[in-house]
């Protein structure tokens, strides 16, 4: 599985110029307006889990471009084992826990 970021990954204020409640505050807006929802692992196993039984094709390739912190990645690679799966995510703290 691979999972990469984008180089514009900034998901808060400077910390040196903003007090933690401040930069919170600057990641929950960030998080709004990006529309960040992290779908539950269990959500995404139950879905991938589906779609062998109502599509029959094995997909040599899958990609997730806006993979958060990796739950369809998990899920598709247990449902398809053989396939590469590449993520990407504009927040590179998503990215680093979903290459674990």
């Amino acid at each position: 599985m691979n999972v990469s970021g984008s180089s514009g990954a900034n998901t808060g204020a400077n910390s040196s110029a903003s007090s933690g409640a401040n930069k919170n505050k600057a990641e929950s807006e960030i998080k709004i307006e990006r529309g960040d929802f992290q779908t539950p692992l269990e959500w995404a196993q139950n879905l991938t889990g589906l779609l062998p039984r109502l599509i029959s094709m094995k997909p040599a390739l899958i990609v997730e471009p806006t993979c958060g912190l990796g739950a369809f990645l998990k899920a598709a690679s247990e449902t398809y084992p053989n396939a590469e799966i590449f993520g990407f995510d504009l927040n590179s703290t998503y990215v680093e826990e979903a290459k674990s």
